[in-house]
């Protein structure tokens, strides 16, 4: 299970090149892994499930024609069933990081300049997210990505919010982490991975997407559909992004590539709104507190 890793975009709508599993029909090593993140496998039972679709078709008829809120709809191994393979989807340089141990070795594979992402860990006190480049300050003298007395060209207030951005700057906090034995080294996450925008080309790291297994043809009556900026989610095991409200209303279809992923969806109304008044921005890794299992 230590061995997982996990490479994703977001849901409510899934394509798993790994198995989706409900309870009833877990296999030993799921339930083991579900079990290692300190969930019940009980929760996976309907009606709390995720809704399974069979093929591709029932696929798209969801993504198309239904409604989506409060619903999950998972299309087992649709990586192949949409053609939407690593070696048709990423460069070799990027598919030849995703086999790295962890994700500071990740980063460190990847040419960073042309790159742009944040990354963040887990707290192990507060269970809450928190930047990597604030943690590594804590350390000593924060890492910079510039000689001592260098000049920049730009004014300082966006000279220090461009070096505050450099996917470099980060990687270099995250190694600092990782060699000082920091506590949340392990759960390292790398969050809207993309590439530097350029006039010329879309800043999505995936050379293929859904639209394209759908056909332009018919992406063009639906009221929307982008995927130039989609970014990627890297992480190691027991990572991931704490609860939140997504930034975009519209419906995402998240591929996961590598590893398992555990999604929660709490509904909208009072339920929602109680469970992100106690634990916003936590992430449920184990152990979990007792507000997370209420």
């Amino acid at each position: 299970a230590a061995s997982q890793r996990l490479f994703a975009s977001k849901v409510p709508f899934a394509m798993s090149g790994t198995a989706a599993r409900t309870h009833a029909c877990m296999t030993s090593q799921e339930a083991a892994l579900v079990a290692f993140a300190g969930w019940q496998p009980e929760l996976f039972s309907r009606p709390r499930a995720a809704r399974e679709v069979p093929d591709a078709d029932s696929f798209w008829n969801a993504v198309l024609t239904e409604e989506h809120l409060n619903d999950l709809v998972v299309l087992r191994n649709g990586i192949d069933l949409l053609g939407l393979q690593e070696e048709s989807v990423f460069c070799t340089d990027l598919r030849r990081a995703f086999d790295a141990p962890s994700v500071s070795e990740f980063l460190a594979r990847l040419d960073l300049r042309e790159l742009q992402a944040n990354v963040e860990c887990i707290d192990p006190d507060s269970k809450l997210q928190r930047d990597v480049l604030e943690l590594a300050g804590s350390l000593g003298p924060a890492p910079s990505q510039k000689p001592a007395g260098a000049q920049s060209p730009l004014p300082e207030t966006q000279a220090a919010v461009a070096e505050r951005s450099s996917l470099e700057l980060k990687a270099k906090a995250a190694a600092a982490l990782r060699s000082s034995g920091h506590s949340t080294a392990s759960s390292l996450y790398v969050c809207e991975l993309r590439r530097q925008p350029l006039a010329d080309r879309a800043t999505s790291c995936c050379q293929k997407d859904c639209c394209d297994s759908l056909g332009r043809s018919n992406v063009q009556w639906t009221a929307l559909w982008g995927h130039d900026d989609d970014g990627l989610f890297v992480g190691g095991p027991l990572s991931g992004k704490g609860l939140h409200v997504d930034q975009r209303p519209e419906s995402n279809i998240g591929k996961n590539w590598r590893g398992f992923k555990l999604f929660a969806l709490w509904p909208g109304g009072s339920v929602g709104d109680d469970v992100l008044q106690s634990c916003y921005g936590e992430v449920f890794s184990p152990p979990l507190t007792t507000k997370q299992t209420a």
